[in-house]
């Protein structure tokens, strides 16, 4: 065997000791591979139902206010916050929605 031919095969038995193969390493399972590297898929929580949260509420709030006018107006004015009451107010201009 020629010096060349040594070389060579100590350089792929070197690149084999290197190499472990998957099924050689104990700690390692596909599933849990997958599952760790796996993307988080959207949910829908309201399926087709409901395709605008925001418009959902503000109609349930017309709802609600209508049938009790200006009891829910006054608790709402009274108990959010500012922040909460702008969000609110638009999404009731976002559904075309008045409160009473």
């Amino acid at each position: 065997m020629s010096a060349a031919e040594r070389k060579k095969q100590a350089q792929d038995q070197a690149e084999e000791d290197l190499l472990v193969g998957l099924d050689d390493t104990p700690d390692y399972t596909p599933a849990f591979s997958r599952l760790a590297f796996a993307k988080k898929s959207p949910t829908d929580l309201f399926g087709s139902s409901i395709p605008d949260a925001r418009c959902h509420l503000a109609k349930c709030l017309q709802t609600l206010t209508s049938s009790h006018p200006n009891q829910f107006l006054n608790i709402m004015t009274n108990g959010l916050s500012p922040e909460h009451l702008s969000h609110i107010q638009k999404y009731c201009a976002l559904a075309n929605v008045t409160l009473m």
